[in-house]
């Protein structure tokens, strides 16, 4: 579509239209044609389509078949000639007129209805329903929907092998009680076709996509259902293809709107009493959880054990790993270094890890970080680098110079990571600072150089490997001066509980549980603690609780133990 969108653009720039990519390159000729692929040795229908079967597929090279389908919907098949047996009819007679038709209808269908998983198809049907929803003439919106699929049928995207046209019935769930249309992920949705039941789920854009077999078949029973919304069934028509150059096939776009349920109520009990467990044994904590709304509510949940981590200020030491150790090998801008070897696993969240990566952005993770680009954001995200240890994740430019050390104390299983003298991206200010952790999962951060606020900002804390979980210590915004951390400060990050994996799980389920409640109905779950490892002590766990209650989408239920 970069190619399409590309074309748009210098059409709109100069007036011209022109399919050629890369001509006014000085020097060398132009490098696609999305007019004509098959001249750059691309092909312009699906028969030539690679995929990647999990190798290297050439960029622009399966995408050249999208190409010439937009091609031919804008400037249709010559007079008499077809393209693997179907005549297109342009969307309209003048040209730029149909490319700013065609341009409105990739772009609506870019933004709201294709999703990373999308392939050729989705984007043939997605195309297809755009054309009827964003806001033209009945006739003008027919010719366009009429070219496209006359377009997407001559490029084998909406054939068979041998040339025949697919059924395929496809469309959205959408809510009924926004004004909005908001759709709606993963609902389930069916087809019944004769005696077939064909059943998939949702994207996050509330699309479907079904492909028929039987070409007999007239009719059909299409059922959306999601949870918190009434269950929709409507009997659509199925076309069969017709035959010859002229066939259209039957590309049914149907939009399912669900109501919603009364909202559920989320109550739950726990034993307020610790559970009592000797040192290495275990025990059972039961959890309670009702639906206090209306008889048709329906509450959704899911439950995991998580670990609450606190912060605190301690006071400022300085073991110079300058006077150790080498520095690692790591120069250059949004850099990672490879693997660290930590000889005791180190335990972090629900997890454990035996290696560290250092990030020249001030971080580290526990898992590998592919992060290319720096990105100012909140603590805990689900975009923000996975089972994050950041003590001034900021845009930290390391240039040519190696500036990060590492240090393991196997004798203490003690890790220890220094940034020493790194420059902010924009060159105001050079910062020091070491992250020290620890084998019960104590995280320490010492700052022995914080001289300002950067540009880009600076977040401390640290997150899990989802992103759902998070510590955010501090925001040092541009222009502040920073209480924490600042020059010869520290602080200390401890769990709630040794977060050894395995120590919580629900009885018979793999880590979390979920399900669905109806209204006045209740669910109890077991909880399985380990006391293995722990020393005598009170602890606390926390289980998180998803939930589609409107007033606590989030829940932190607490579970007591005393270990004996």
């Amino acid at each position: 579509m970069a190619d399409l969108f590309g074309t748009f653009v210098e059409a709109y720039a100069t007036g011209e239209l022109d399919w050629s990519i890369g001509e006014d390159i000085p020097g060398r000729p132009p490098v696609r044609n999305l007019a004509h692929p098959e001249i750059f040795g691309m092909p312009g229908h699906m028969s030539g389509y690679i995929g990647s079967d999990g190798g290297y597929t050439p960029l622009h090279y399966d995408s050249a078949i999208v190409n010439k389908a937009m091609y031919l919907a804008v400037s249709g098949t010559p007079p008499g000639k077809t393209f693997h047996g179907y005549a297109v009819t342009p969307i309209d007679d003048d040209p730029w007129a149909a490319a700013r038709l065609l341009a409105r209808c990739a772009y609506n269908t870019v933004q709201y209805r294709l999703t990373p998983a999308s392939g050729f198809t989705e984007f043939a049907v997605s195309m297809l329903g755009a054309a009827t929803e964003i806001g033209l003439a009945s006739d003008q919106a027919q010719r366009l929907y009429s070219s496209l699929l006359e377009a997407f049928l001559a490029t084998g995207i909406l054939t068979d092998g041998e040339g025949t046209p697919r059924i395929v019935v496809s469309g959205r769930v959408v809510s009924s009680d926004q004004g909005d249309s908001a759709p709606i992920p993963a609902a389930r949705v069916t087809l019944e076709v004769a005696s077939d039941v064909l059943e998939t789920g949702t994207d996050s854009a509330g699309n479907f996509l079904f492909e028929l077999d039987d070409a007999s078949a007239t009719s059909g029973m299409l059922t959306a259902s999601a949870v918190g919304f009434y269950d929709v069934s409507v009997m659509i028509p199925i076309q069969a293809p017709a035959e010859g150059a002229a066939a259209t096939g039957s590309v049914g776009i149907v939009e399912l709107e669900l109501a919603e349920r009364p909202a559920p109520v989320l109550q739950w009990n726990v034993s307020p009493v610790p559970l009592e467990i000797s040192s290495g044994d275990s025990g059972t904590v039961r959890i309670a959880l009702t639906n206090a709304g209306p008889q048709e509510s329906q509450l959704a949940y899911s439950l995991r054990p998580t670990v609450s981590y606190t912060w605190y200020e301690i006071p400022f030491v300085w073991d110079d790993l300058e006077l150790k150790v080498l520095p690692l090998h790591l120069t250059g801008d949004q850099a990672h270094s490879s693997g660290l070897l930590l000889t005791k696993p180190f335990p972090f969240y629900l997890g454990s890890f035996n290696q560290l990566y250092v990030s020249t952005d001030g971080y580290i993770t526990l898992t590998e970080d592919t992060t290319e680009a720096y990105r100012e954001l909140p603590i805990p995200s689900s975009d923000a680098p996975a089972n994050l240890i950041a003590p001034f994740w900021a845009d930290l430019d390391f240039g040519s110079t190696d500036r990060a050390y590492f240090y393991y104390d196997s004798s203490r299983s003690v890790a220890y990571v220094q940034f020493q003298n790194v420059p902010d991206y924009a060159g105001d200010f050079r910062y020091t600072f070491q992250i020290v952790l620890f084998p019960d999962g104590r995280i320490r951060f010492y700052y022995e150089e914080i001289p300002g606020a950067p540009e880009s900002w600076a977040r401390v804390g640290i997150q899990d490997g989802e992103g759902r979980e998070g510590l955010e210590v501090a925001v040092i915004r541009p222009g502040e001066a920073p209480t924490v951390p600042r020059t010869y400060s520290a602080v200390e990050l401890a769990p709630s509980v040794l977060p050894s994996a395995g120590l919580v799980s629900f009885r018979d389920l793999e880590g979390a549980a979920e399900a669905v409640i109806a209204g006045g109905e209740a669910s109890t779950l077991d909880l399985d603690v380990s006391a293995e490892g722990l020393a005598a002590g009170g602890y606390q766990f926390q289980i998180r609780a998803e939930t589609n209650d409107p007033t606590q989408p989030v829940v932190y239920i607490p579970v007591a133990v005393q270990v004996e």
